[in-house]
């Protein structure tokens, strides 16, 4: 297996991983565990930038206004993602963060023309029919029950909300492309991202941890960690074959709210998160 794709699949575990532990972190406010997450990715985007890119920015002007863009939808996913595992199954919500590859697709029509073959197409149904199947109830069948399943949890609304912005925040990425480096881009976009949320950082602080050190310590670690393996995985194999098998993410969501939450619903939620998994891959190819 080259190793590129390797660090697709750890990269899936980790952002999986790092899921499970902000769901034992309800108690806190998303804007402090993003400070705490944020903090870990300039580090380490930092150090990918040192050493496998330039820091040379374009025109500073450019800079600004994609940034300007580019960062309110950044904190909106960020917020909308920590809050979802907060408040319901890690095992539901997190395949559900497979619609912003559905949302970019309108995303990426309006700001840079592009829009998916008929392959790409079906990748958006399998999508949808992996959300219905991730809530579907055997002794209540039904497209009208498996919605409702849905969207009487609150996560699930902050989820689809945080897809919604990523696929947006991913079209203008590749907008960016044309003007920044991508891993210089990664750094700028996290150190504003960081600074922003270092007011939650100092009005909390560490002291609020307290036993919840752990956590919140692998939690930031994950992330940092999967930044560095996905800026490094990408250069090594074709950036649509790391995204598909980022996409994974979805399938150790479902195992890890089993395994380590005791979550009910595993079998439905593990075919669905394939469906998904399966549609993202379309998505990427189409």
């Amino acid at each position: 297996m080259p190793i590129g794709f390797l660090f697709g699949i750890l990269t899936a575990f980790l952002a999986s991983f790092q899921n499970t532990q902000i769901r034992s972190l309800k108690t806190f406010s998303p804007y402090f565990l993003n400070a705490l997450r944020f903090s870990a990715g300039v580090l380490v985007t930092a150090l990918i930038v040192t050493f496998f890119s330039e820091w040379r920015l374009p025109s500073l002007w450019v800079s600004f206004l994609i940034l300007c863009f580019v960062v309110p939808l950044e904190i909106a996913t960020a917020y909308g993602y920590v809050r979802a595992f907060q408040y319901s199954p890690q095992s539901l919500v997190g395949p559900l963060f497979s619609f912003s590859m559905v949302f970019l697709i309108p995303a990426s029509y309006i700001l840079v023309g592009e829009l998916p073959s008929p392959r790409g197409f079906l990748g958006v149904g399998s999508i949808f029919v992996g959300g219905f199947i991730l809530s579907w109830d055997a002794y209540k069948p039904g497209i009208r029950n498996a919605l409702f399943s849905i969207f009487r949890e609150r996560g699930s609304y902050f989820m689809l909300t945080a897809a919604l912005t990523a696929g947006f925040s991913v079209a203008m990425i590749k907008f960016s492309l044309q003007y920044f480096p991508p891993v210089l881009f990664a750094f700028w976009t996290v150190f504003a991202l960081m600074l922003l949320h270092l007011p939650a950082f100092f009005i909390h602080g560490f002291f609020t941890l307290r036993e919840k050190w752990k956590p919140a310590f692998l939690m930031a670690g994950a992330f940092g960690v999967g930044q560095a393996l996905h800026y490094i995985g990408i250069s090594l194999i074709v950036a649509v074959y790391f995204i598909s098998l980022k996409r994974l993410s979805n399938v150790f969501d479902v195992l890890f709210g089993r395994i380590l939450g005791g979550e009910d619903h595993f079998l439905q939620r593990f075919i669905g998160a394939l469906f998904m998994v399966a549609g993202a891959v379309f998505v990427a190819f189409g």
